[in-house]
């Protein structure tokens, strides 16, 4: 009995570490995708500078052009934050999901152990208590003879 309680406390725990390390690779993950975004936004909008620079310094069409240049990057970078925010949201929500199965299926199985213990608990009574009729008879018999 101790053994099985041991087994499911051990499987338990190994549930505990797994869905911890589910969650930590999920984070992980977040940070890279946001780290990522954040480079992207600083590349375009270095982008953009220099462009902007560049400008000033042309004439009215060539700072017309660099406006429209500038436009474009500006809505390439949000697409590119959009994008990654939508993966990230994705993956977060795939984590999350693989979370709760994890957790469903854990509960299912300590569910499917309690049975099993209860089943192997009345076994034993039932057995011990045949056990027990079996020894009396025996006894009563005995007696009898003498």
């Amino acid at each position: 009995m101790d053994t099985l309680q041991t087994a499911v406390t051990k499987a338990i725990s190994d549930a505990q570490t797994a869905i911890t390390a589910a969650i930590s690779a999920a984070q992980t993950d977040i940070k890279a995708a946001i780290t990522s975004s954040q480079k992207a936004i600083t590349d375009a909008i270095s982008a953009a500078q220099s462009d902007v620079t560049a400008a000033i310094t042309s004439a009215q069409a060539a700072l017309s052009e660099s406006i429209k240049s500038v436009d474009s990057s500006v809505k390439s970078a949000q697409s590119d934050v959009k994008t990654a925010v939508t993966s990230a949201q994705t993956a977060l929500a795939g984590s999350i999901s693989a979370v709760k199965t994890s957790v469903d299926n854990l509960t299912e199985t300590v569910n499917n152990i309690n049975t099993g213990v209860t089943t192997a608990s009345t076994f034993t009574l039932v057995i011990t208590a045949l056990v027990v009729i079996t020894l009396v008879i025996e006894i009563v018999i005995l007696i009898r003879r003498r």
